[in-house]
């Protein structure tokens, strides 16, 4: 629209036709939009041109924001002069003034440069927020920005406790309808015989069961004895190393946490009702998002600790996302940074471990050396 009536002004001069008449040869020839523009007007001030073309410029201009940023930021083509450039830069920055300043009036350029690097600082967030406020000063505009971005925290925090509380009480109402159920089938607390991993006729059912306390009893020939940590995830690892049994290998592989360039080792463990992860295994400097909710639990070190659950980033096979971690502040196993426990339900997973290499599990009374194994 400016290059059209930059060109009408042109010939109209050229040609010796009176300003006051302008707008009666230039009216015809304008669009529809133009022309409702010019319609809205009053007729005092829709005749005389120099106001009907403020009008006109106003309605197809775009941003000051583009225009300023063609103007710093255009480049010169290379099929094209310098005189040329210069020309395409100019209408660039007529268009700039005129978003910005009052028609008649000198531009404060003081004011117009601390905006364009206060501007430079803003993501882009903040900046869709204040593209359409009709803002004059840079301390204006830095005021907004600052209480736009109060706002947002204010929300954010409202928002993260009542997720935080939501979570406690679908926690609270998930377990205690089953902290006092005993499995029939595996006589375990915590879960019933329709959700056990162990039945087979179970649809969570997740490989051979081990043998119960009575079948090992009627076979203590074939039994080899007992170690002090001969239950749970502890089967997995070797006693003194840092490694874990190569019979378990095939529940373990890598697993990159938090976008960590390094990858870590996992453990499949079916039989935990819980994931633990080793504080050492997250990036230097990076911090987890809690959840605000901490579980006691038996199992970890054979003794009954409380842990802090967090939401960590992390990618593996069959399994991208947030997941929900104990943090421990040592491995949770000797090599192994990443315990997977049951609340990853991979339905994908060809062969998953059966409870009997893990037990770890939530309990509320102390924990029977016979029945917890």
């Amino acid at each position: 629209m400016d290059k059209y009536l930059s060109t009408c002004e042109r010939l109209l001069d050229a040609s010796k036709v009176d300003q006051e008449v302008w707008v009666a040869y230039i009216l015809p020839k304008l669009p529809e939009k133009a022309r409702t523009v010019y319609n809205r007007m009053p007729a005092d001030r829709a005749n005389v041109y120099q106001q009907l073309k403020r009008s006109l410029l106003d309605s197809y201009a775009i941003s000051p924001f583009v225009y300023r940023q063609n103007f710093f930021g255009w480049k010169k083509r290379v099929a094209c002069s310098y005189t040329e450039y210069l020309g395409e830069i100019e209408e660039h920055f007529d268009m700039w003034l005129h978003c910005m300043v009052p028609n008649g009036q000198e531009p404060n350029w003081r004011e117009l440069l601390l905006r364009y690097r206060l501007d430079q600082q803003f993501p882009e967030e903040v900046a869709m927020h204040l593209a359409d406020k009709n803002i004059v000063t840079a301390a204006e505009s830095a005021d907004l920005a600052d209480e736009y971005l109060v706002q947002r925290k204010i929300y954010a925090r409202t928002t993260s406790q009542r997720d935080t509380q939501n979570e406690n009480l679908t926690l609270g109402q998930r377990w205690s309808g089953y902290s006092n159920s005993i499995c029939t089938f595996c006589q375990r607390r915590g879960h019933v015989q329709s959700e056990c991993y162990s039945d087979p006729k179970s649809p969570l059912y997740r490989g051979a069961r081990r043998p119960s306390n009575q079948q090992m009893s009627a076979n203590t020939e074939k039994v080899a004895p007992k170690r002090e940590h001969d239950h749970g995830a502890y089967c997995a690892s070797i006693e003194g190393q840092s490694m874990v049994d190569q019979r378990y290998k095939k529940y373990t592989g890598d697993v990159y946490i938090a976008q960590k360039p390094s990858a870590h080792l996992y453990l499949r463990d079916s039989g935990s009702t819980l994931s633990f992860l080793s504080r050492d295994a997250l990036p230097t400097g990076w911090s987890p998002q809690m959840t605000g909710t901490t579980v006691t639990v038996t199992g970890i070190h054979q003794s009954r600790e409380t842990y802090q659950l967090c939401k960590v980033p992390i990618v593996r096979d069959l399994y991208e996302g947030d997941l929900t971690v104990a943090l421990t502040n040592c491995p949770p196993l000797p090599g192994v940074a990443l315990v997977l426990g049951s609340d990853v339900d991979d339905e994908t997973y060809e062969e998953d471990m059966s409870c009997g290499i893990a037990t770890r599990r939530r309990v509320y009374d102390p924990p029977d050396p016979l029945n917890d194994g």
